[in-house]
Order: structure tokens, then sequence, then C-alpha cells
């Protein structure tokens, strides 16, 4: 019965939506869309020296070294978002809002303390996030080709951290009271017919300075910052990209069809 009403919700909430958009009948420039598709972490920032993270290494706690200050390593997470979209009418430039879940991506290389080899960690937090950006382009309504920038306020509660090591791996999983909680990144793009490309960078860090585990050597560094990351999705109006005909047209078209 549950998953039933969950289906039911999930029905509403679309038939909602798509109500709102035939609002287009009047206003041909009000609409929803449907986004989402990968997000993925490409560059983050470190303090250089020893860190406040010690890990479990065979039976030793080690402290993490970071030896890099800018690193650049891949991870992969993902985004699904619905957007309210308000487009002037003189067709080359709007506003849009959205509501975004994400599962966003970074991954930072250390050093062991001891034997100095290769520790990986990848992180997948889980976040809310409230884009808000202006988009201009030349007539782009029925091309939907245009650029865009932007906010997007980001609210973390909760994720996933993962550890590679010589000899074996390890997981903790990260709650909200780990996290900062709130954080303003800021969006530049590039959106033609469905597809979305954006940037987003997100200063400061995303984990409390402070430990993850074991010992407490919070007054020492060790947690990333300064986050670039790069989303490539699909983008979806819930309505038709093209303009409604005028009432007259839309007549003529019906007789033309009846005949």
């Amino acid at each position: 019965m549950k998953i039933r009403l969950k289906y039911i919700l999930f029905i509403l909430i679309i038939i909602f939506c798509h109500t709102n958009s035939e609002a287009q009948w009047k206003n041909e420039y009000n609409y929803f869309s449907f986004s989402g598709g990968i997000t993925n972490g490409i560059v983050n920032n470190q303090d250089l020296g020893i860190t406040n993270k010690s890990l479990l290494i065979d039976t030793t706690y080690e402290y993490l070294i970071n030896k890099d200050k800018t690193q650049f390593r891949y991870a992969m997470g993902f985004n699904l978002g619905i957007y309210y979209n308000m487009d002037f009418k003189n067709d080359d430039m709007g506003f849009t809002i959205g509501l975004q879940y994400q599962l966003m991506p970074y991954k930072t290389t250390y050093f062991s303390e001891i034997d100095d080899s290769e520790i990986r960690e990848k992180n997948l937090i889980r976040t809310f996030s409230l884009p808000i950006y202006f988009k201009y382009g030349d007539r782009f309504y029925e091309p939907m080709r245009y650029i865009f920038f932007g906010l997007q306020p980001n609210y973390y509660f909760g994720g996933k951290l993962h550890y590679e090591f010589i000899n074996g791996s390890t997981s903790y999983n990260l709650s909200k009271e780990m996290l900062t909680g709130f954080s303003m990144g800021f969006l530049l793009g590039f959106n033609y017919s469905i597809f979305n490309l954006r940037v987003e960078y997100t200063p400061g860090t995303i984990i409390k300075d402070g430990p993850i585990n074991v010992v407490n050597y919070s007054n020492n560094n060790g947690h990333s910052k300064h986050f670039f990351s790069v989303q490539t999705n699909i983008n979806i109006p819930l309505n038709s990209w093209t303009r409604f005909p005028r009432v007259q047209d839309f007549e003529m078209w019906m007789r033309r069809l009846l005949k």
C-alpha cells in the first residue's frame, strides 16, 4: 500500500507540473523542465603537510600526508532536478530556479606517514541544491540554445567516504553532523537542445575541520576545499518547445484535420 501511495504522489506531482506548464497558452515563456545526468568531480584543493586524518592500515593508525596542493582527480556522481523557467517575451533572456538532488563526488590522494605509500580517498556527498540562474541567447526558446550563470546554494546531509591503500580498503559513513551543512556554489553553463553542460565552483570545505575517525587533531588541516565539478545533463521541458500557434491558426488546422 505504501508503494502505491508513492506512485500516486509521483503522478500527482507530474500532473501539477504539466497543468502549470499549460500556462504557455497565455504566457508562452513560463514552463517546467526536468534535468538529470552525471556530476563529474574534477578539481579540489588541499593544504600541504600532515593532516588530521588517521587511518588503520594493518595494525597501525597512520596519519595521512598531502603532497599536492591542487588535486586533479576524476570522480563520478549523478544529479536529478526539476526547474521552473521564466523567460522574457523578448526571447533573449530569462531566469530559472530549480530543486536538485545531487550525489557530489570528489577524490583526493594522500600518502601514509610511515611507508609513504599512496592512499586514495573518494567522497560521495548527498546534497540538496537550489540552482538559480540567468539565461541569455538569441531567440533561444525554440532551439533551446543559451548560456547561463548564477548561484547554487547547497545543503549537505550525508555521504560516504572510501579509502583504498596498498593492503586493502575501508569505508566510512558521513553523517550530517560531520559536514559543514551549507555552502554557496557558482554556476556557468550552456544549453543546446536537450543537452546541458554546467560548471560549478564551490569554495570552502564540505567536511568539518576535525577528525573523521580515531584521534582528535582538529587544529591540523585535512579536508579538501575549493571544488570544481562539471555536470553533463539531459534537460527536457515538460511541455512543447515550439511556440503555441495563434487561436486562428489552431482553428484552421483543426478544420483541415476534420475534413
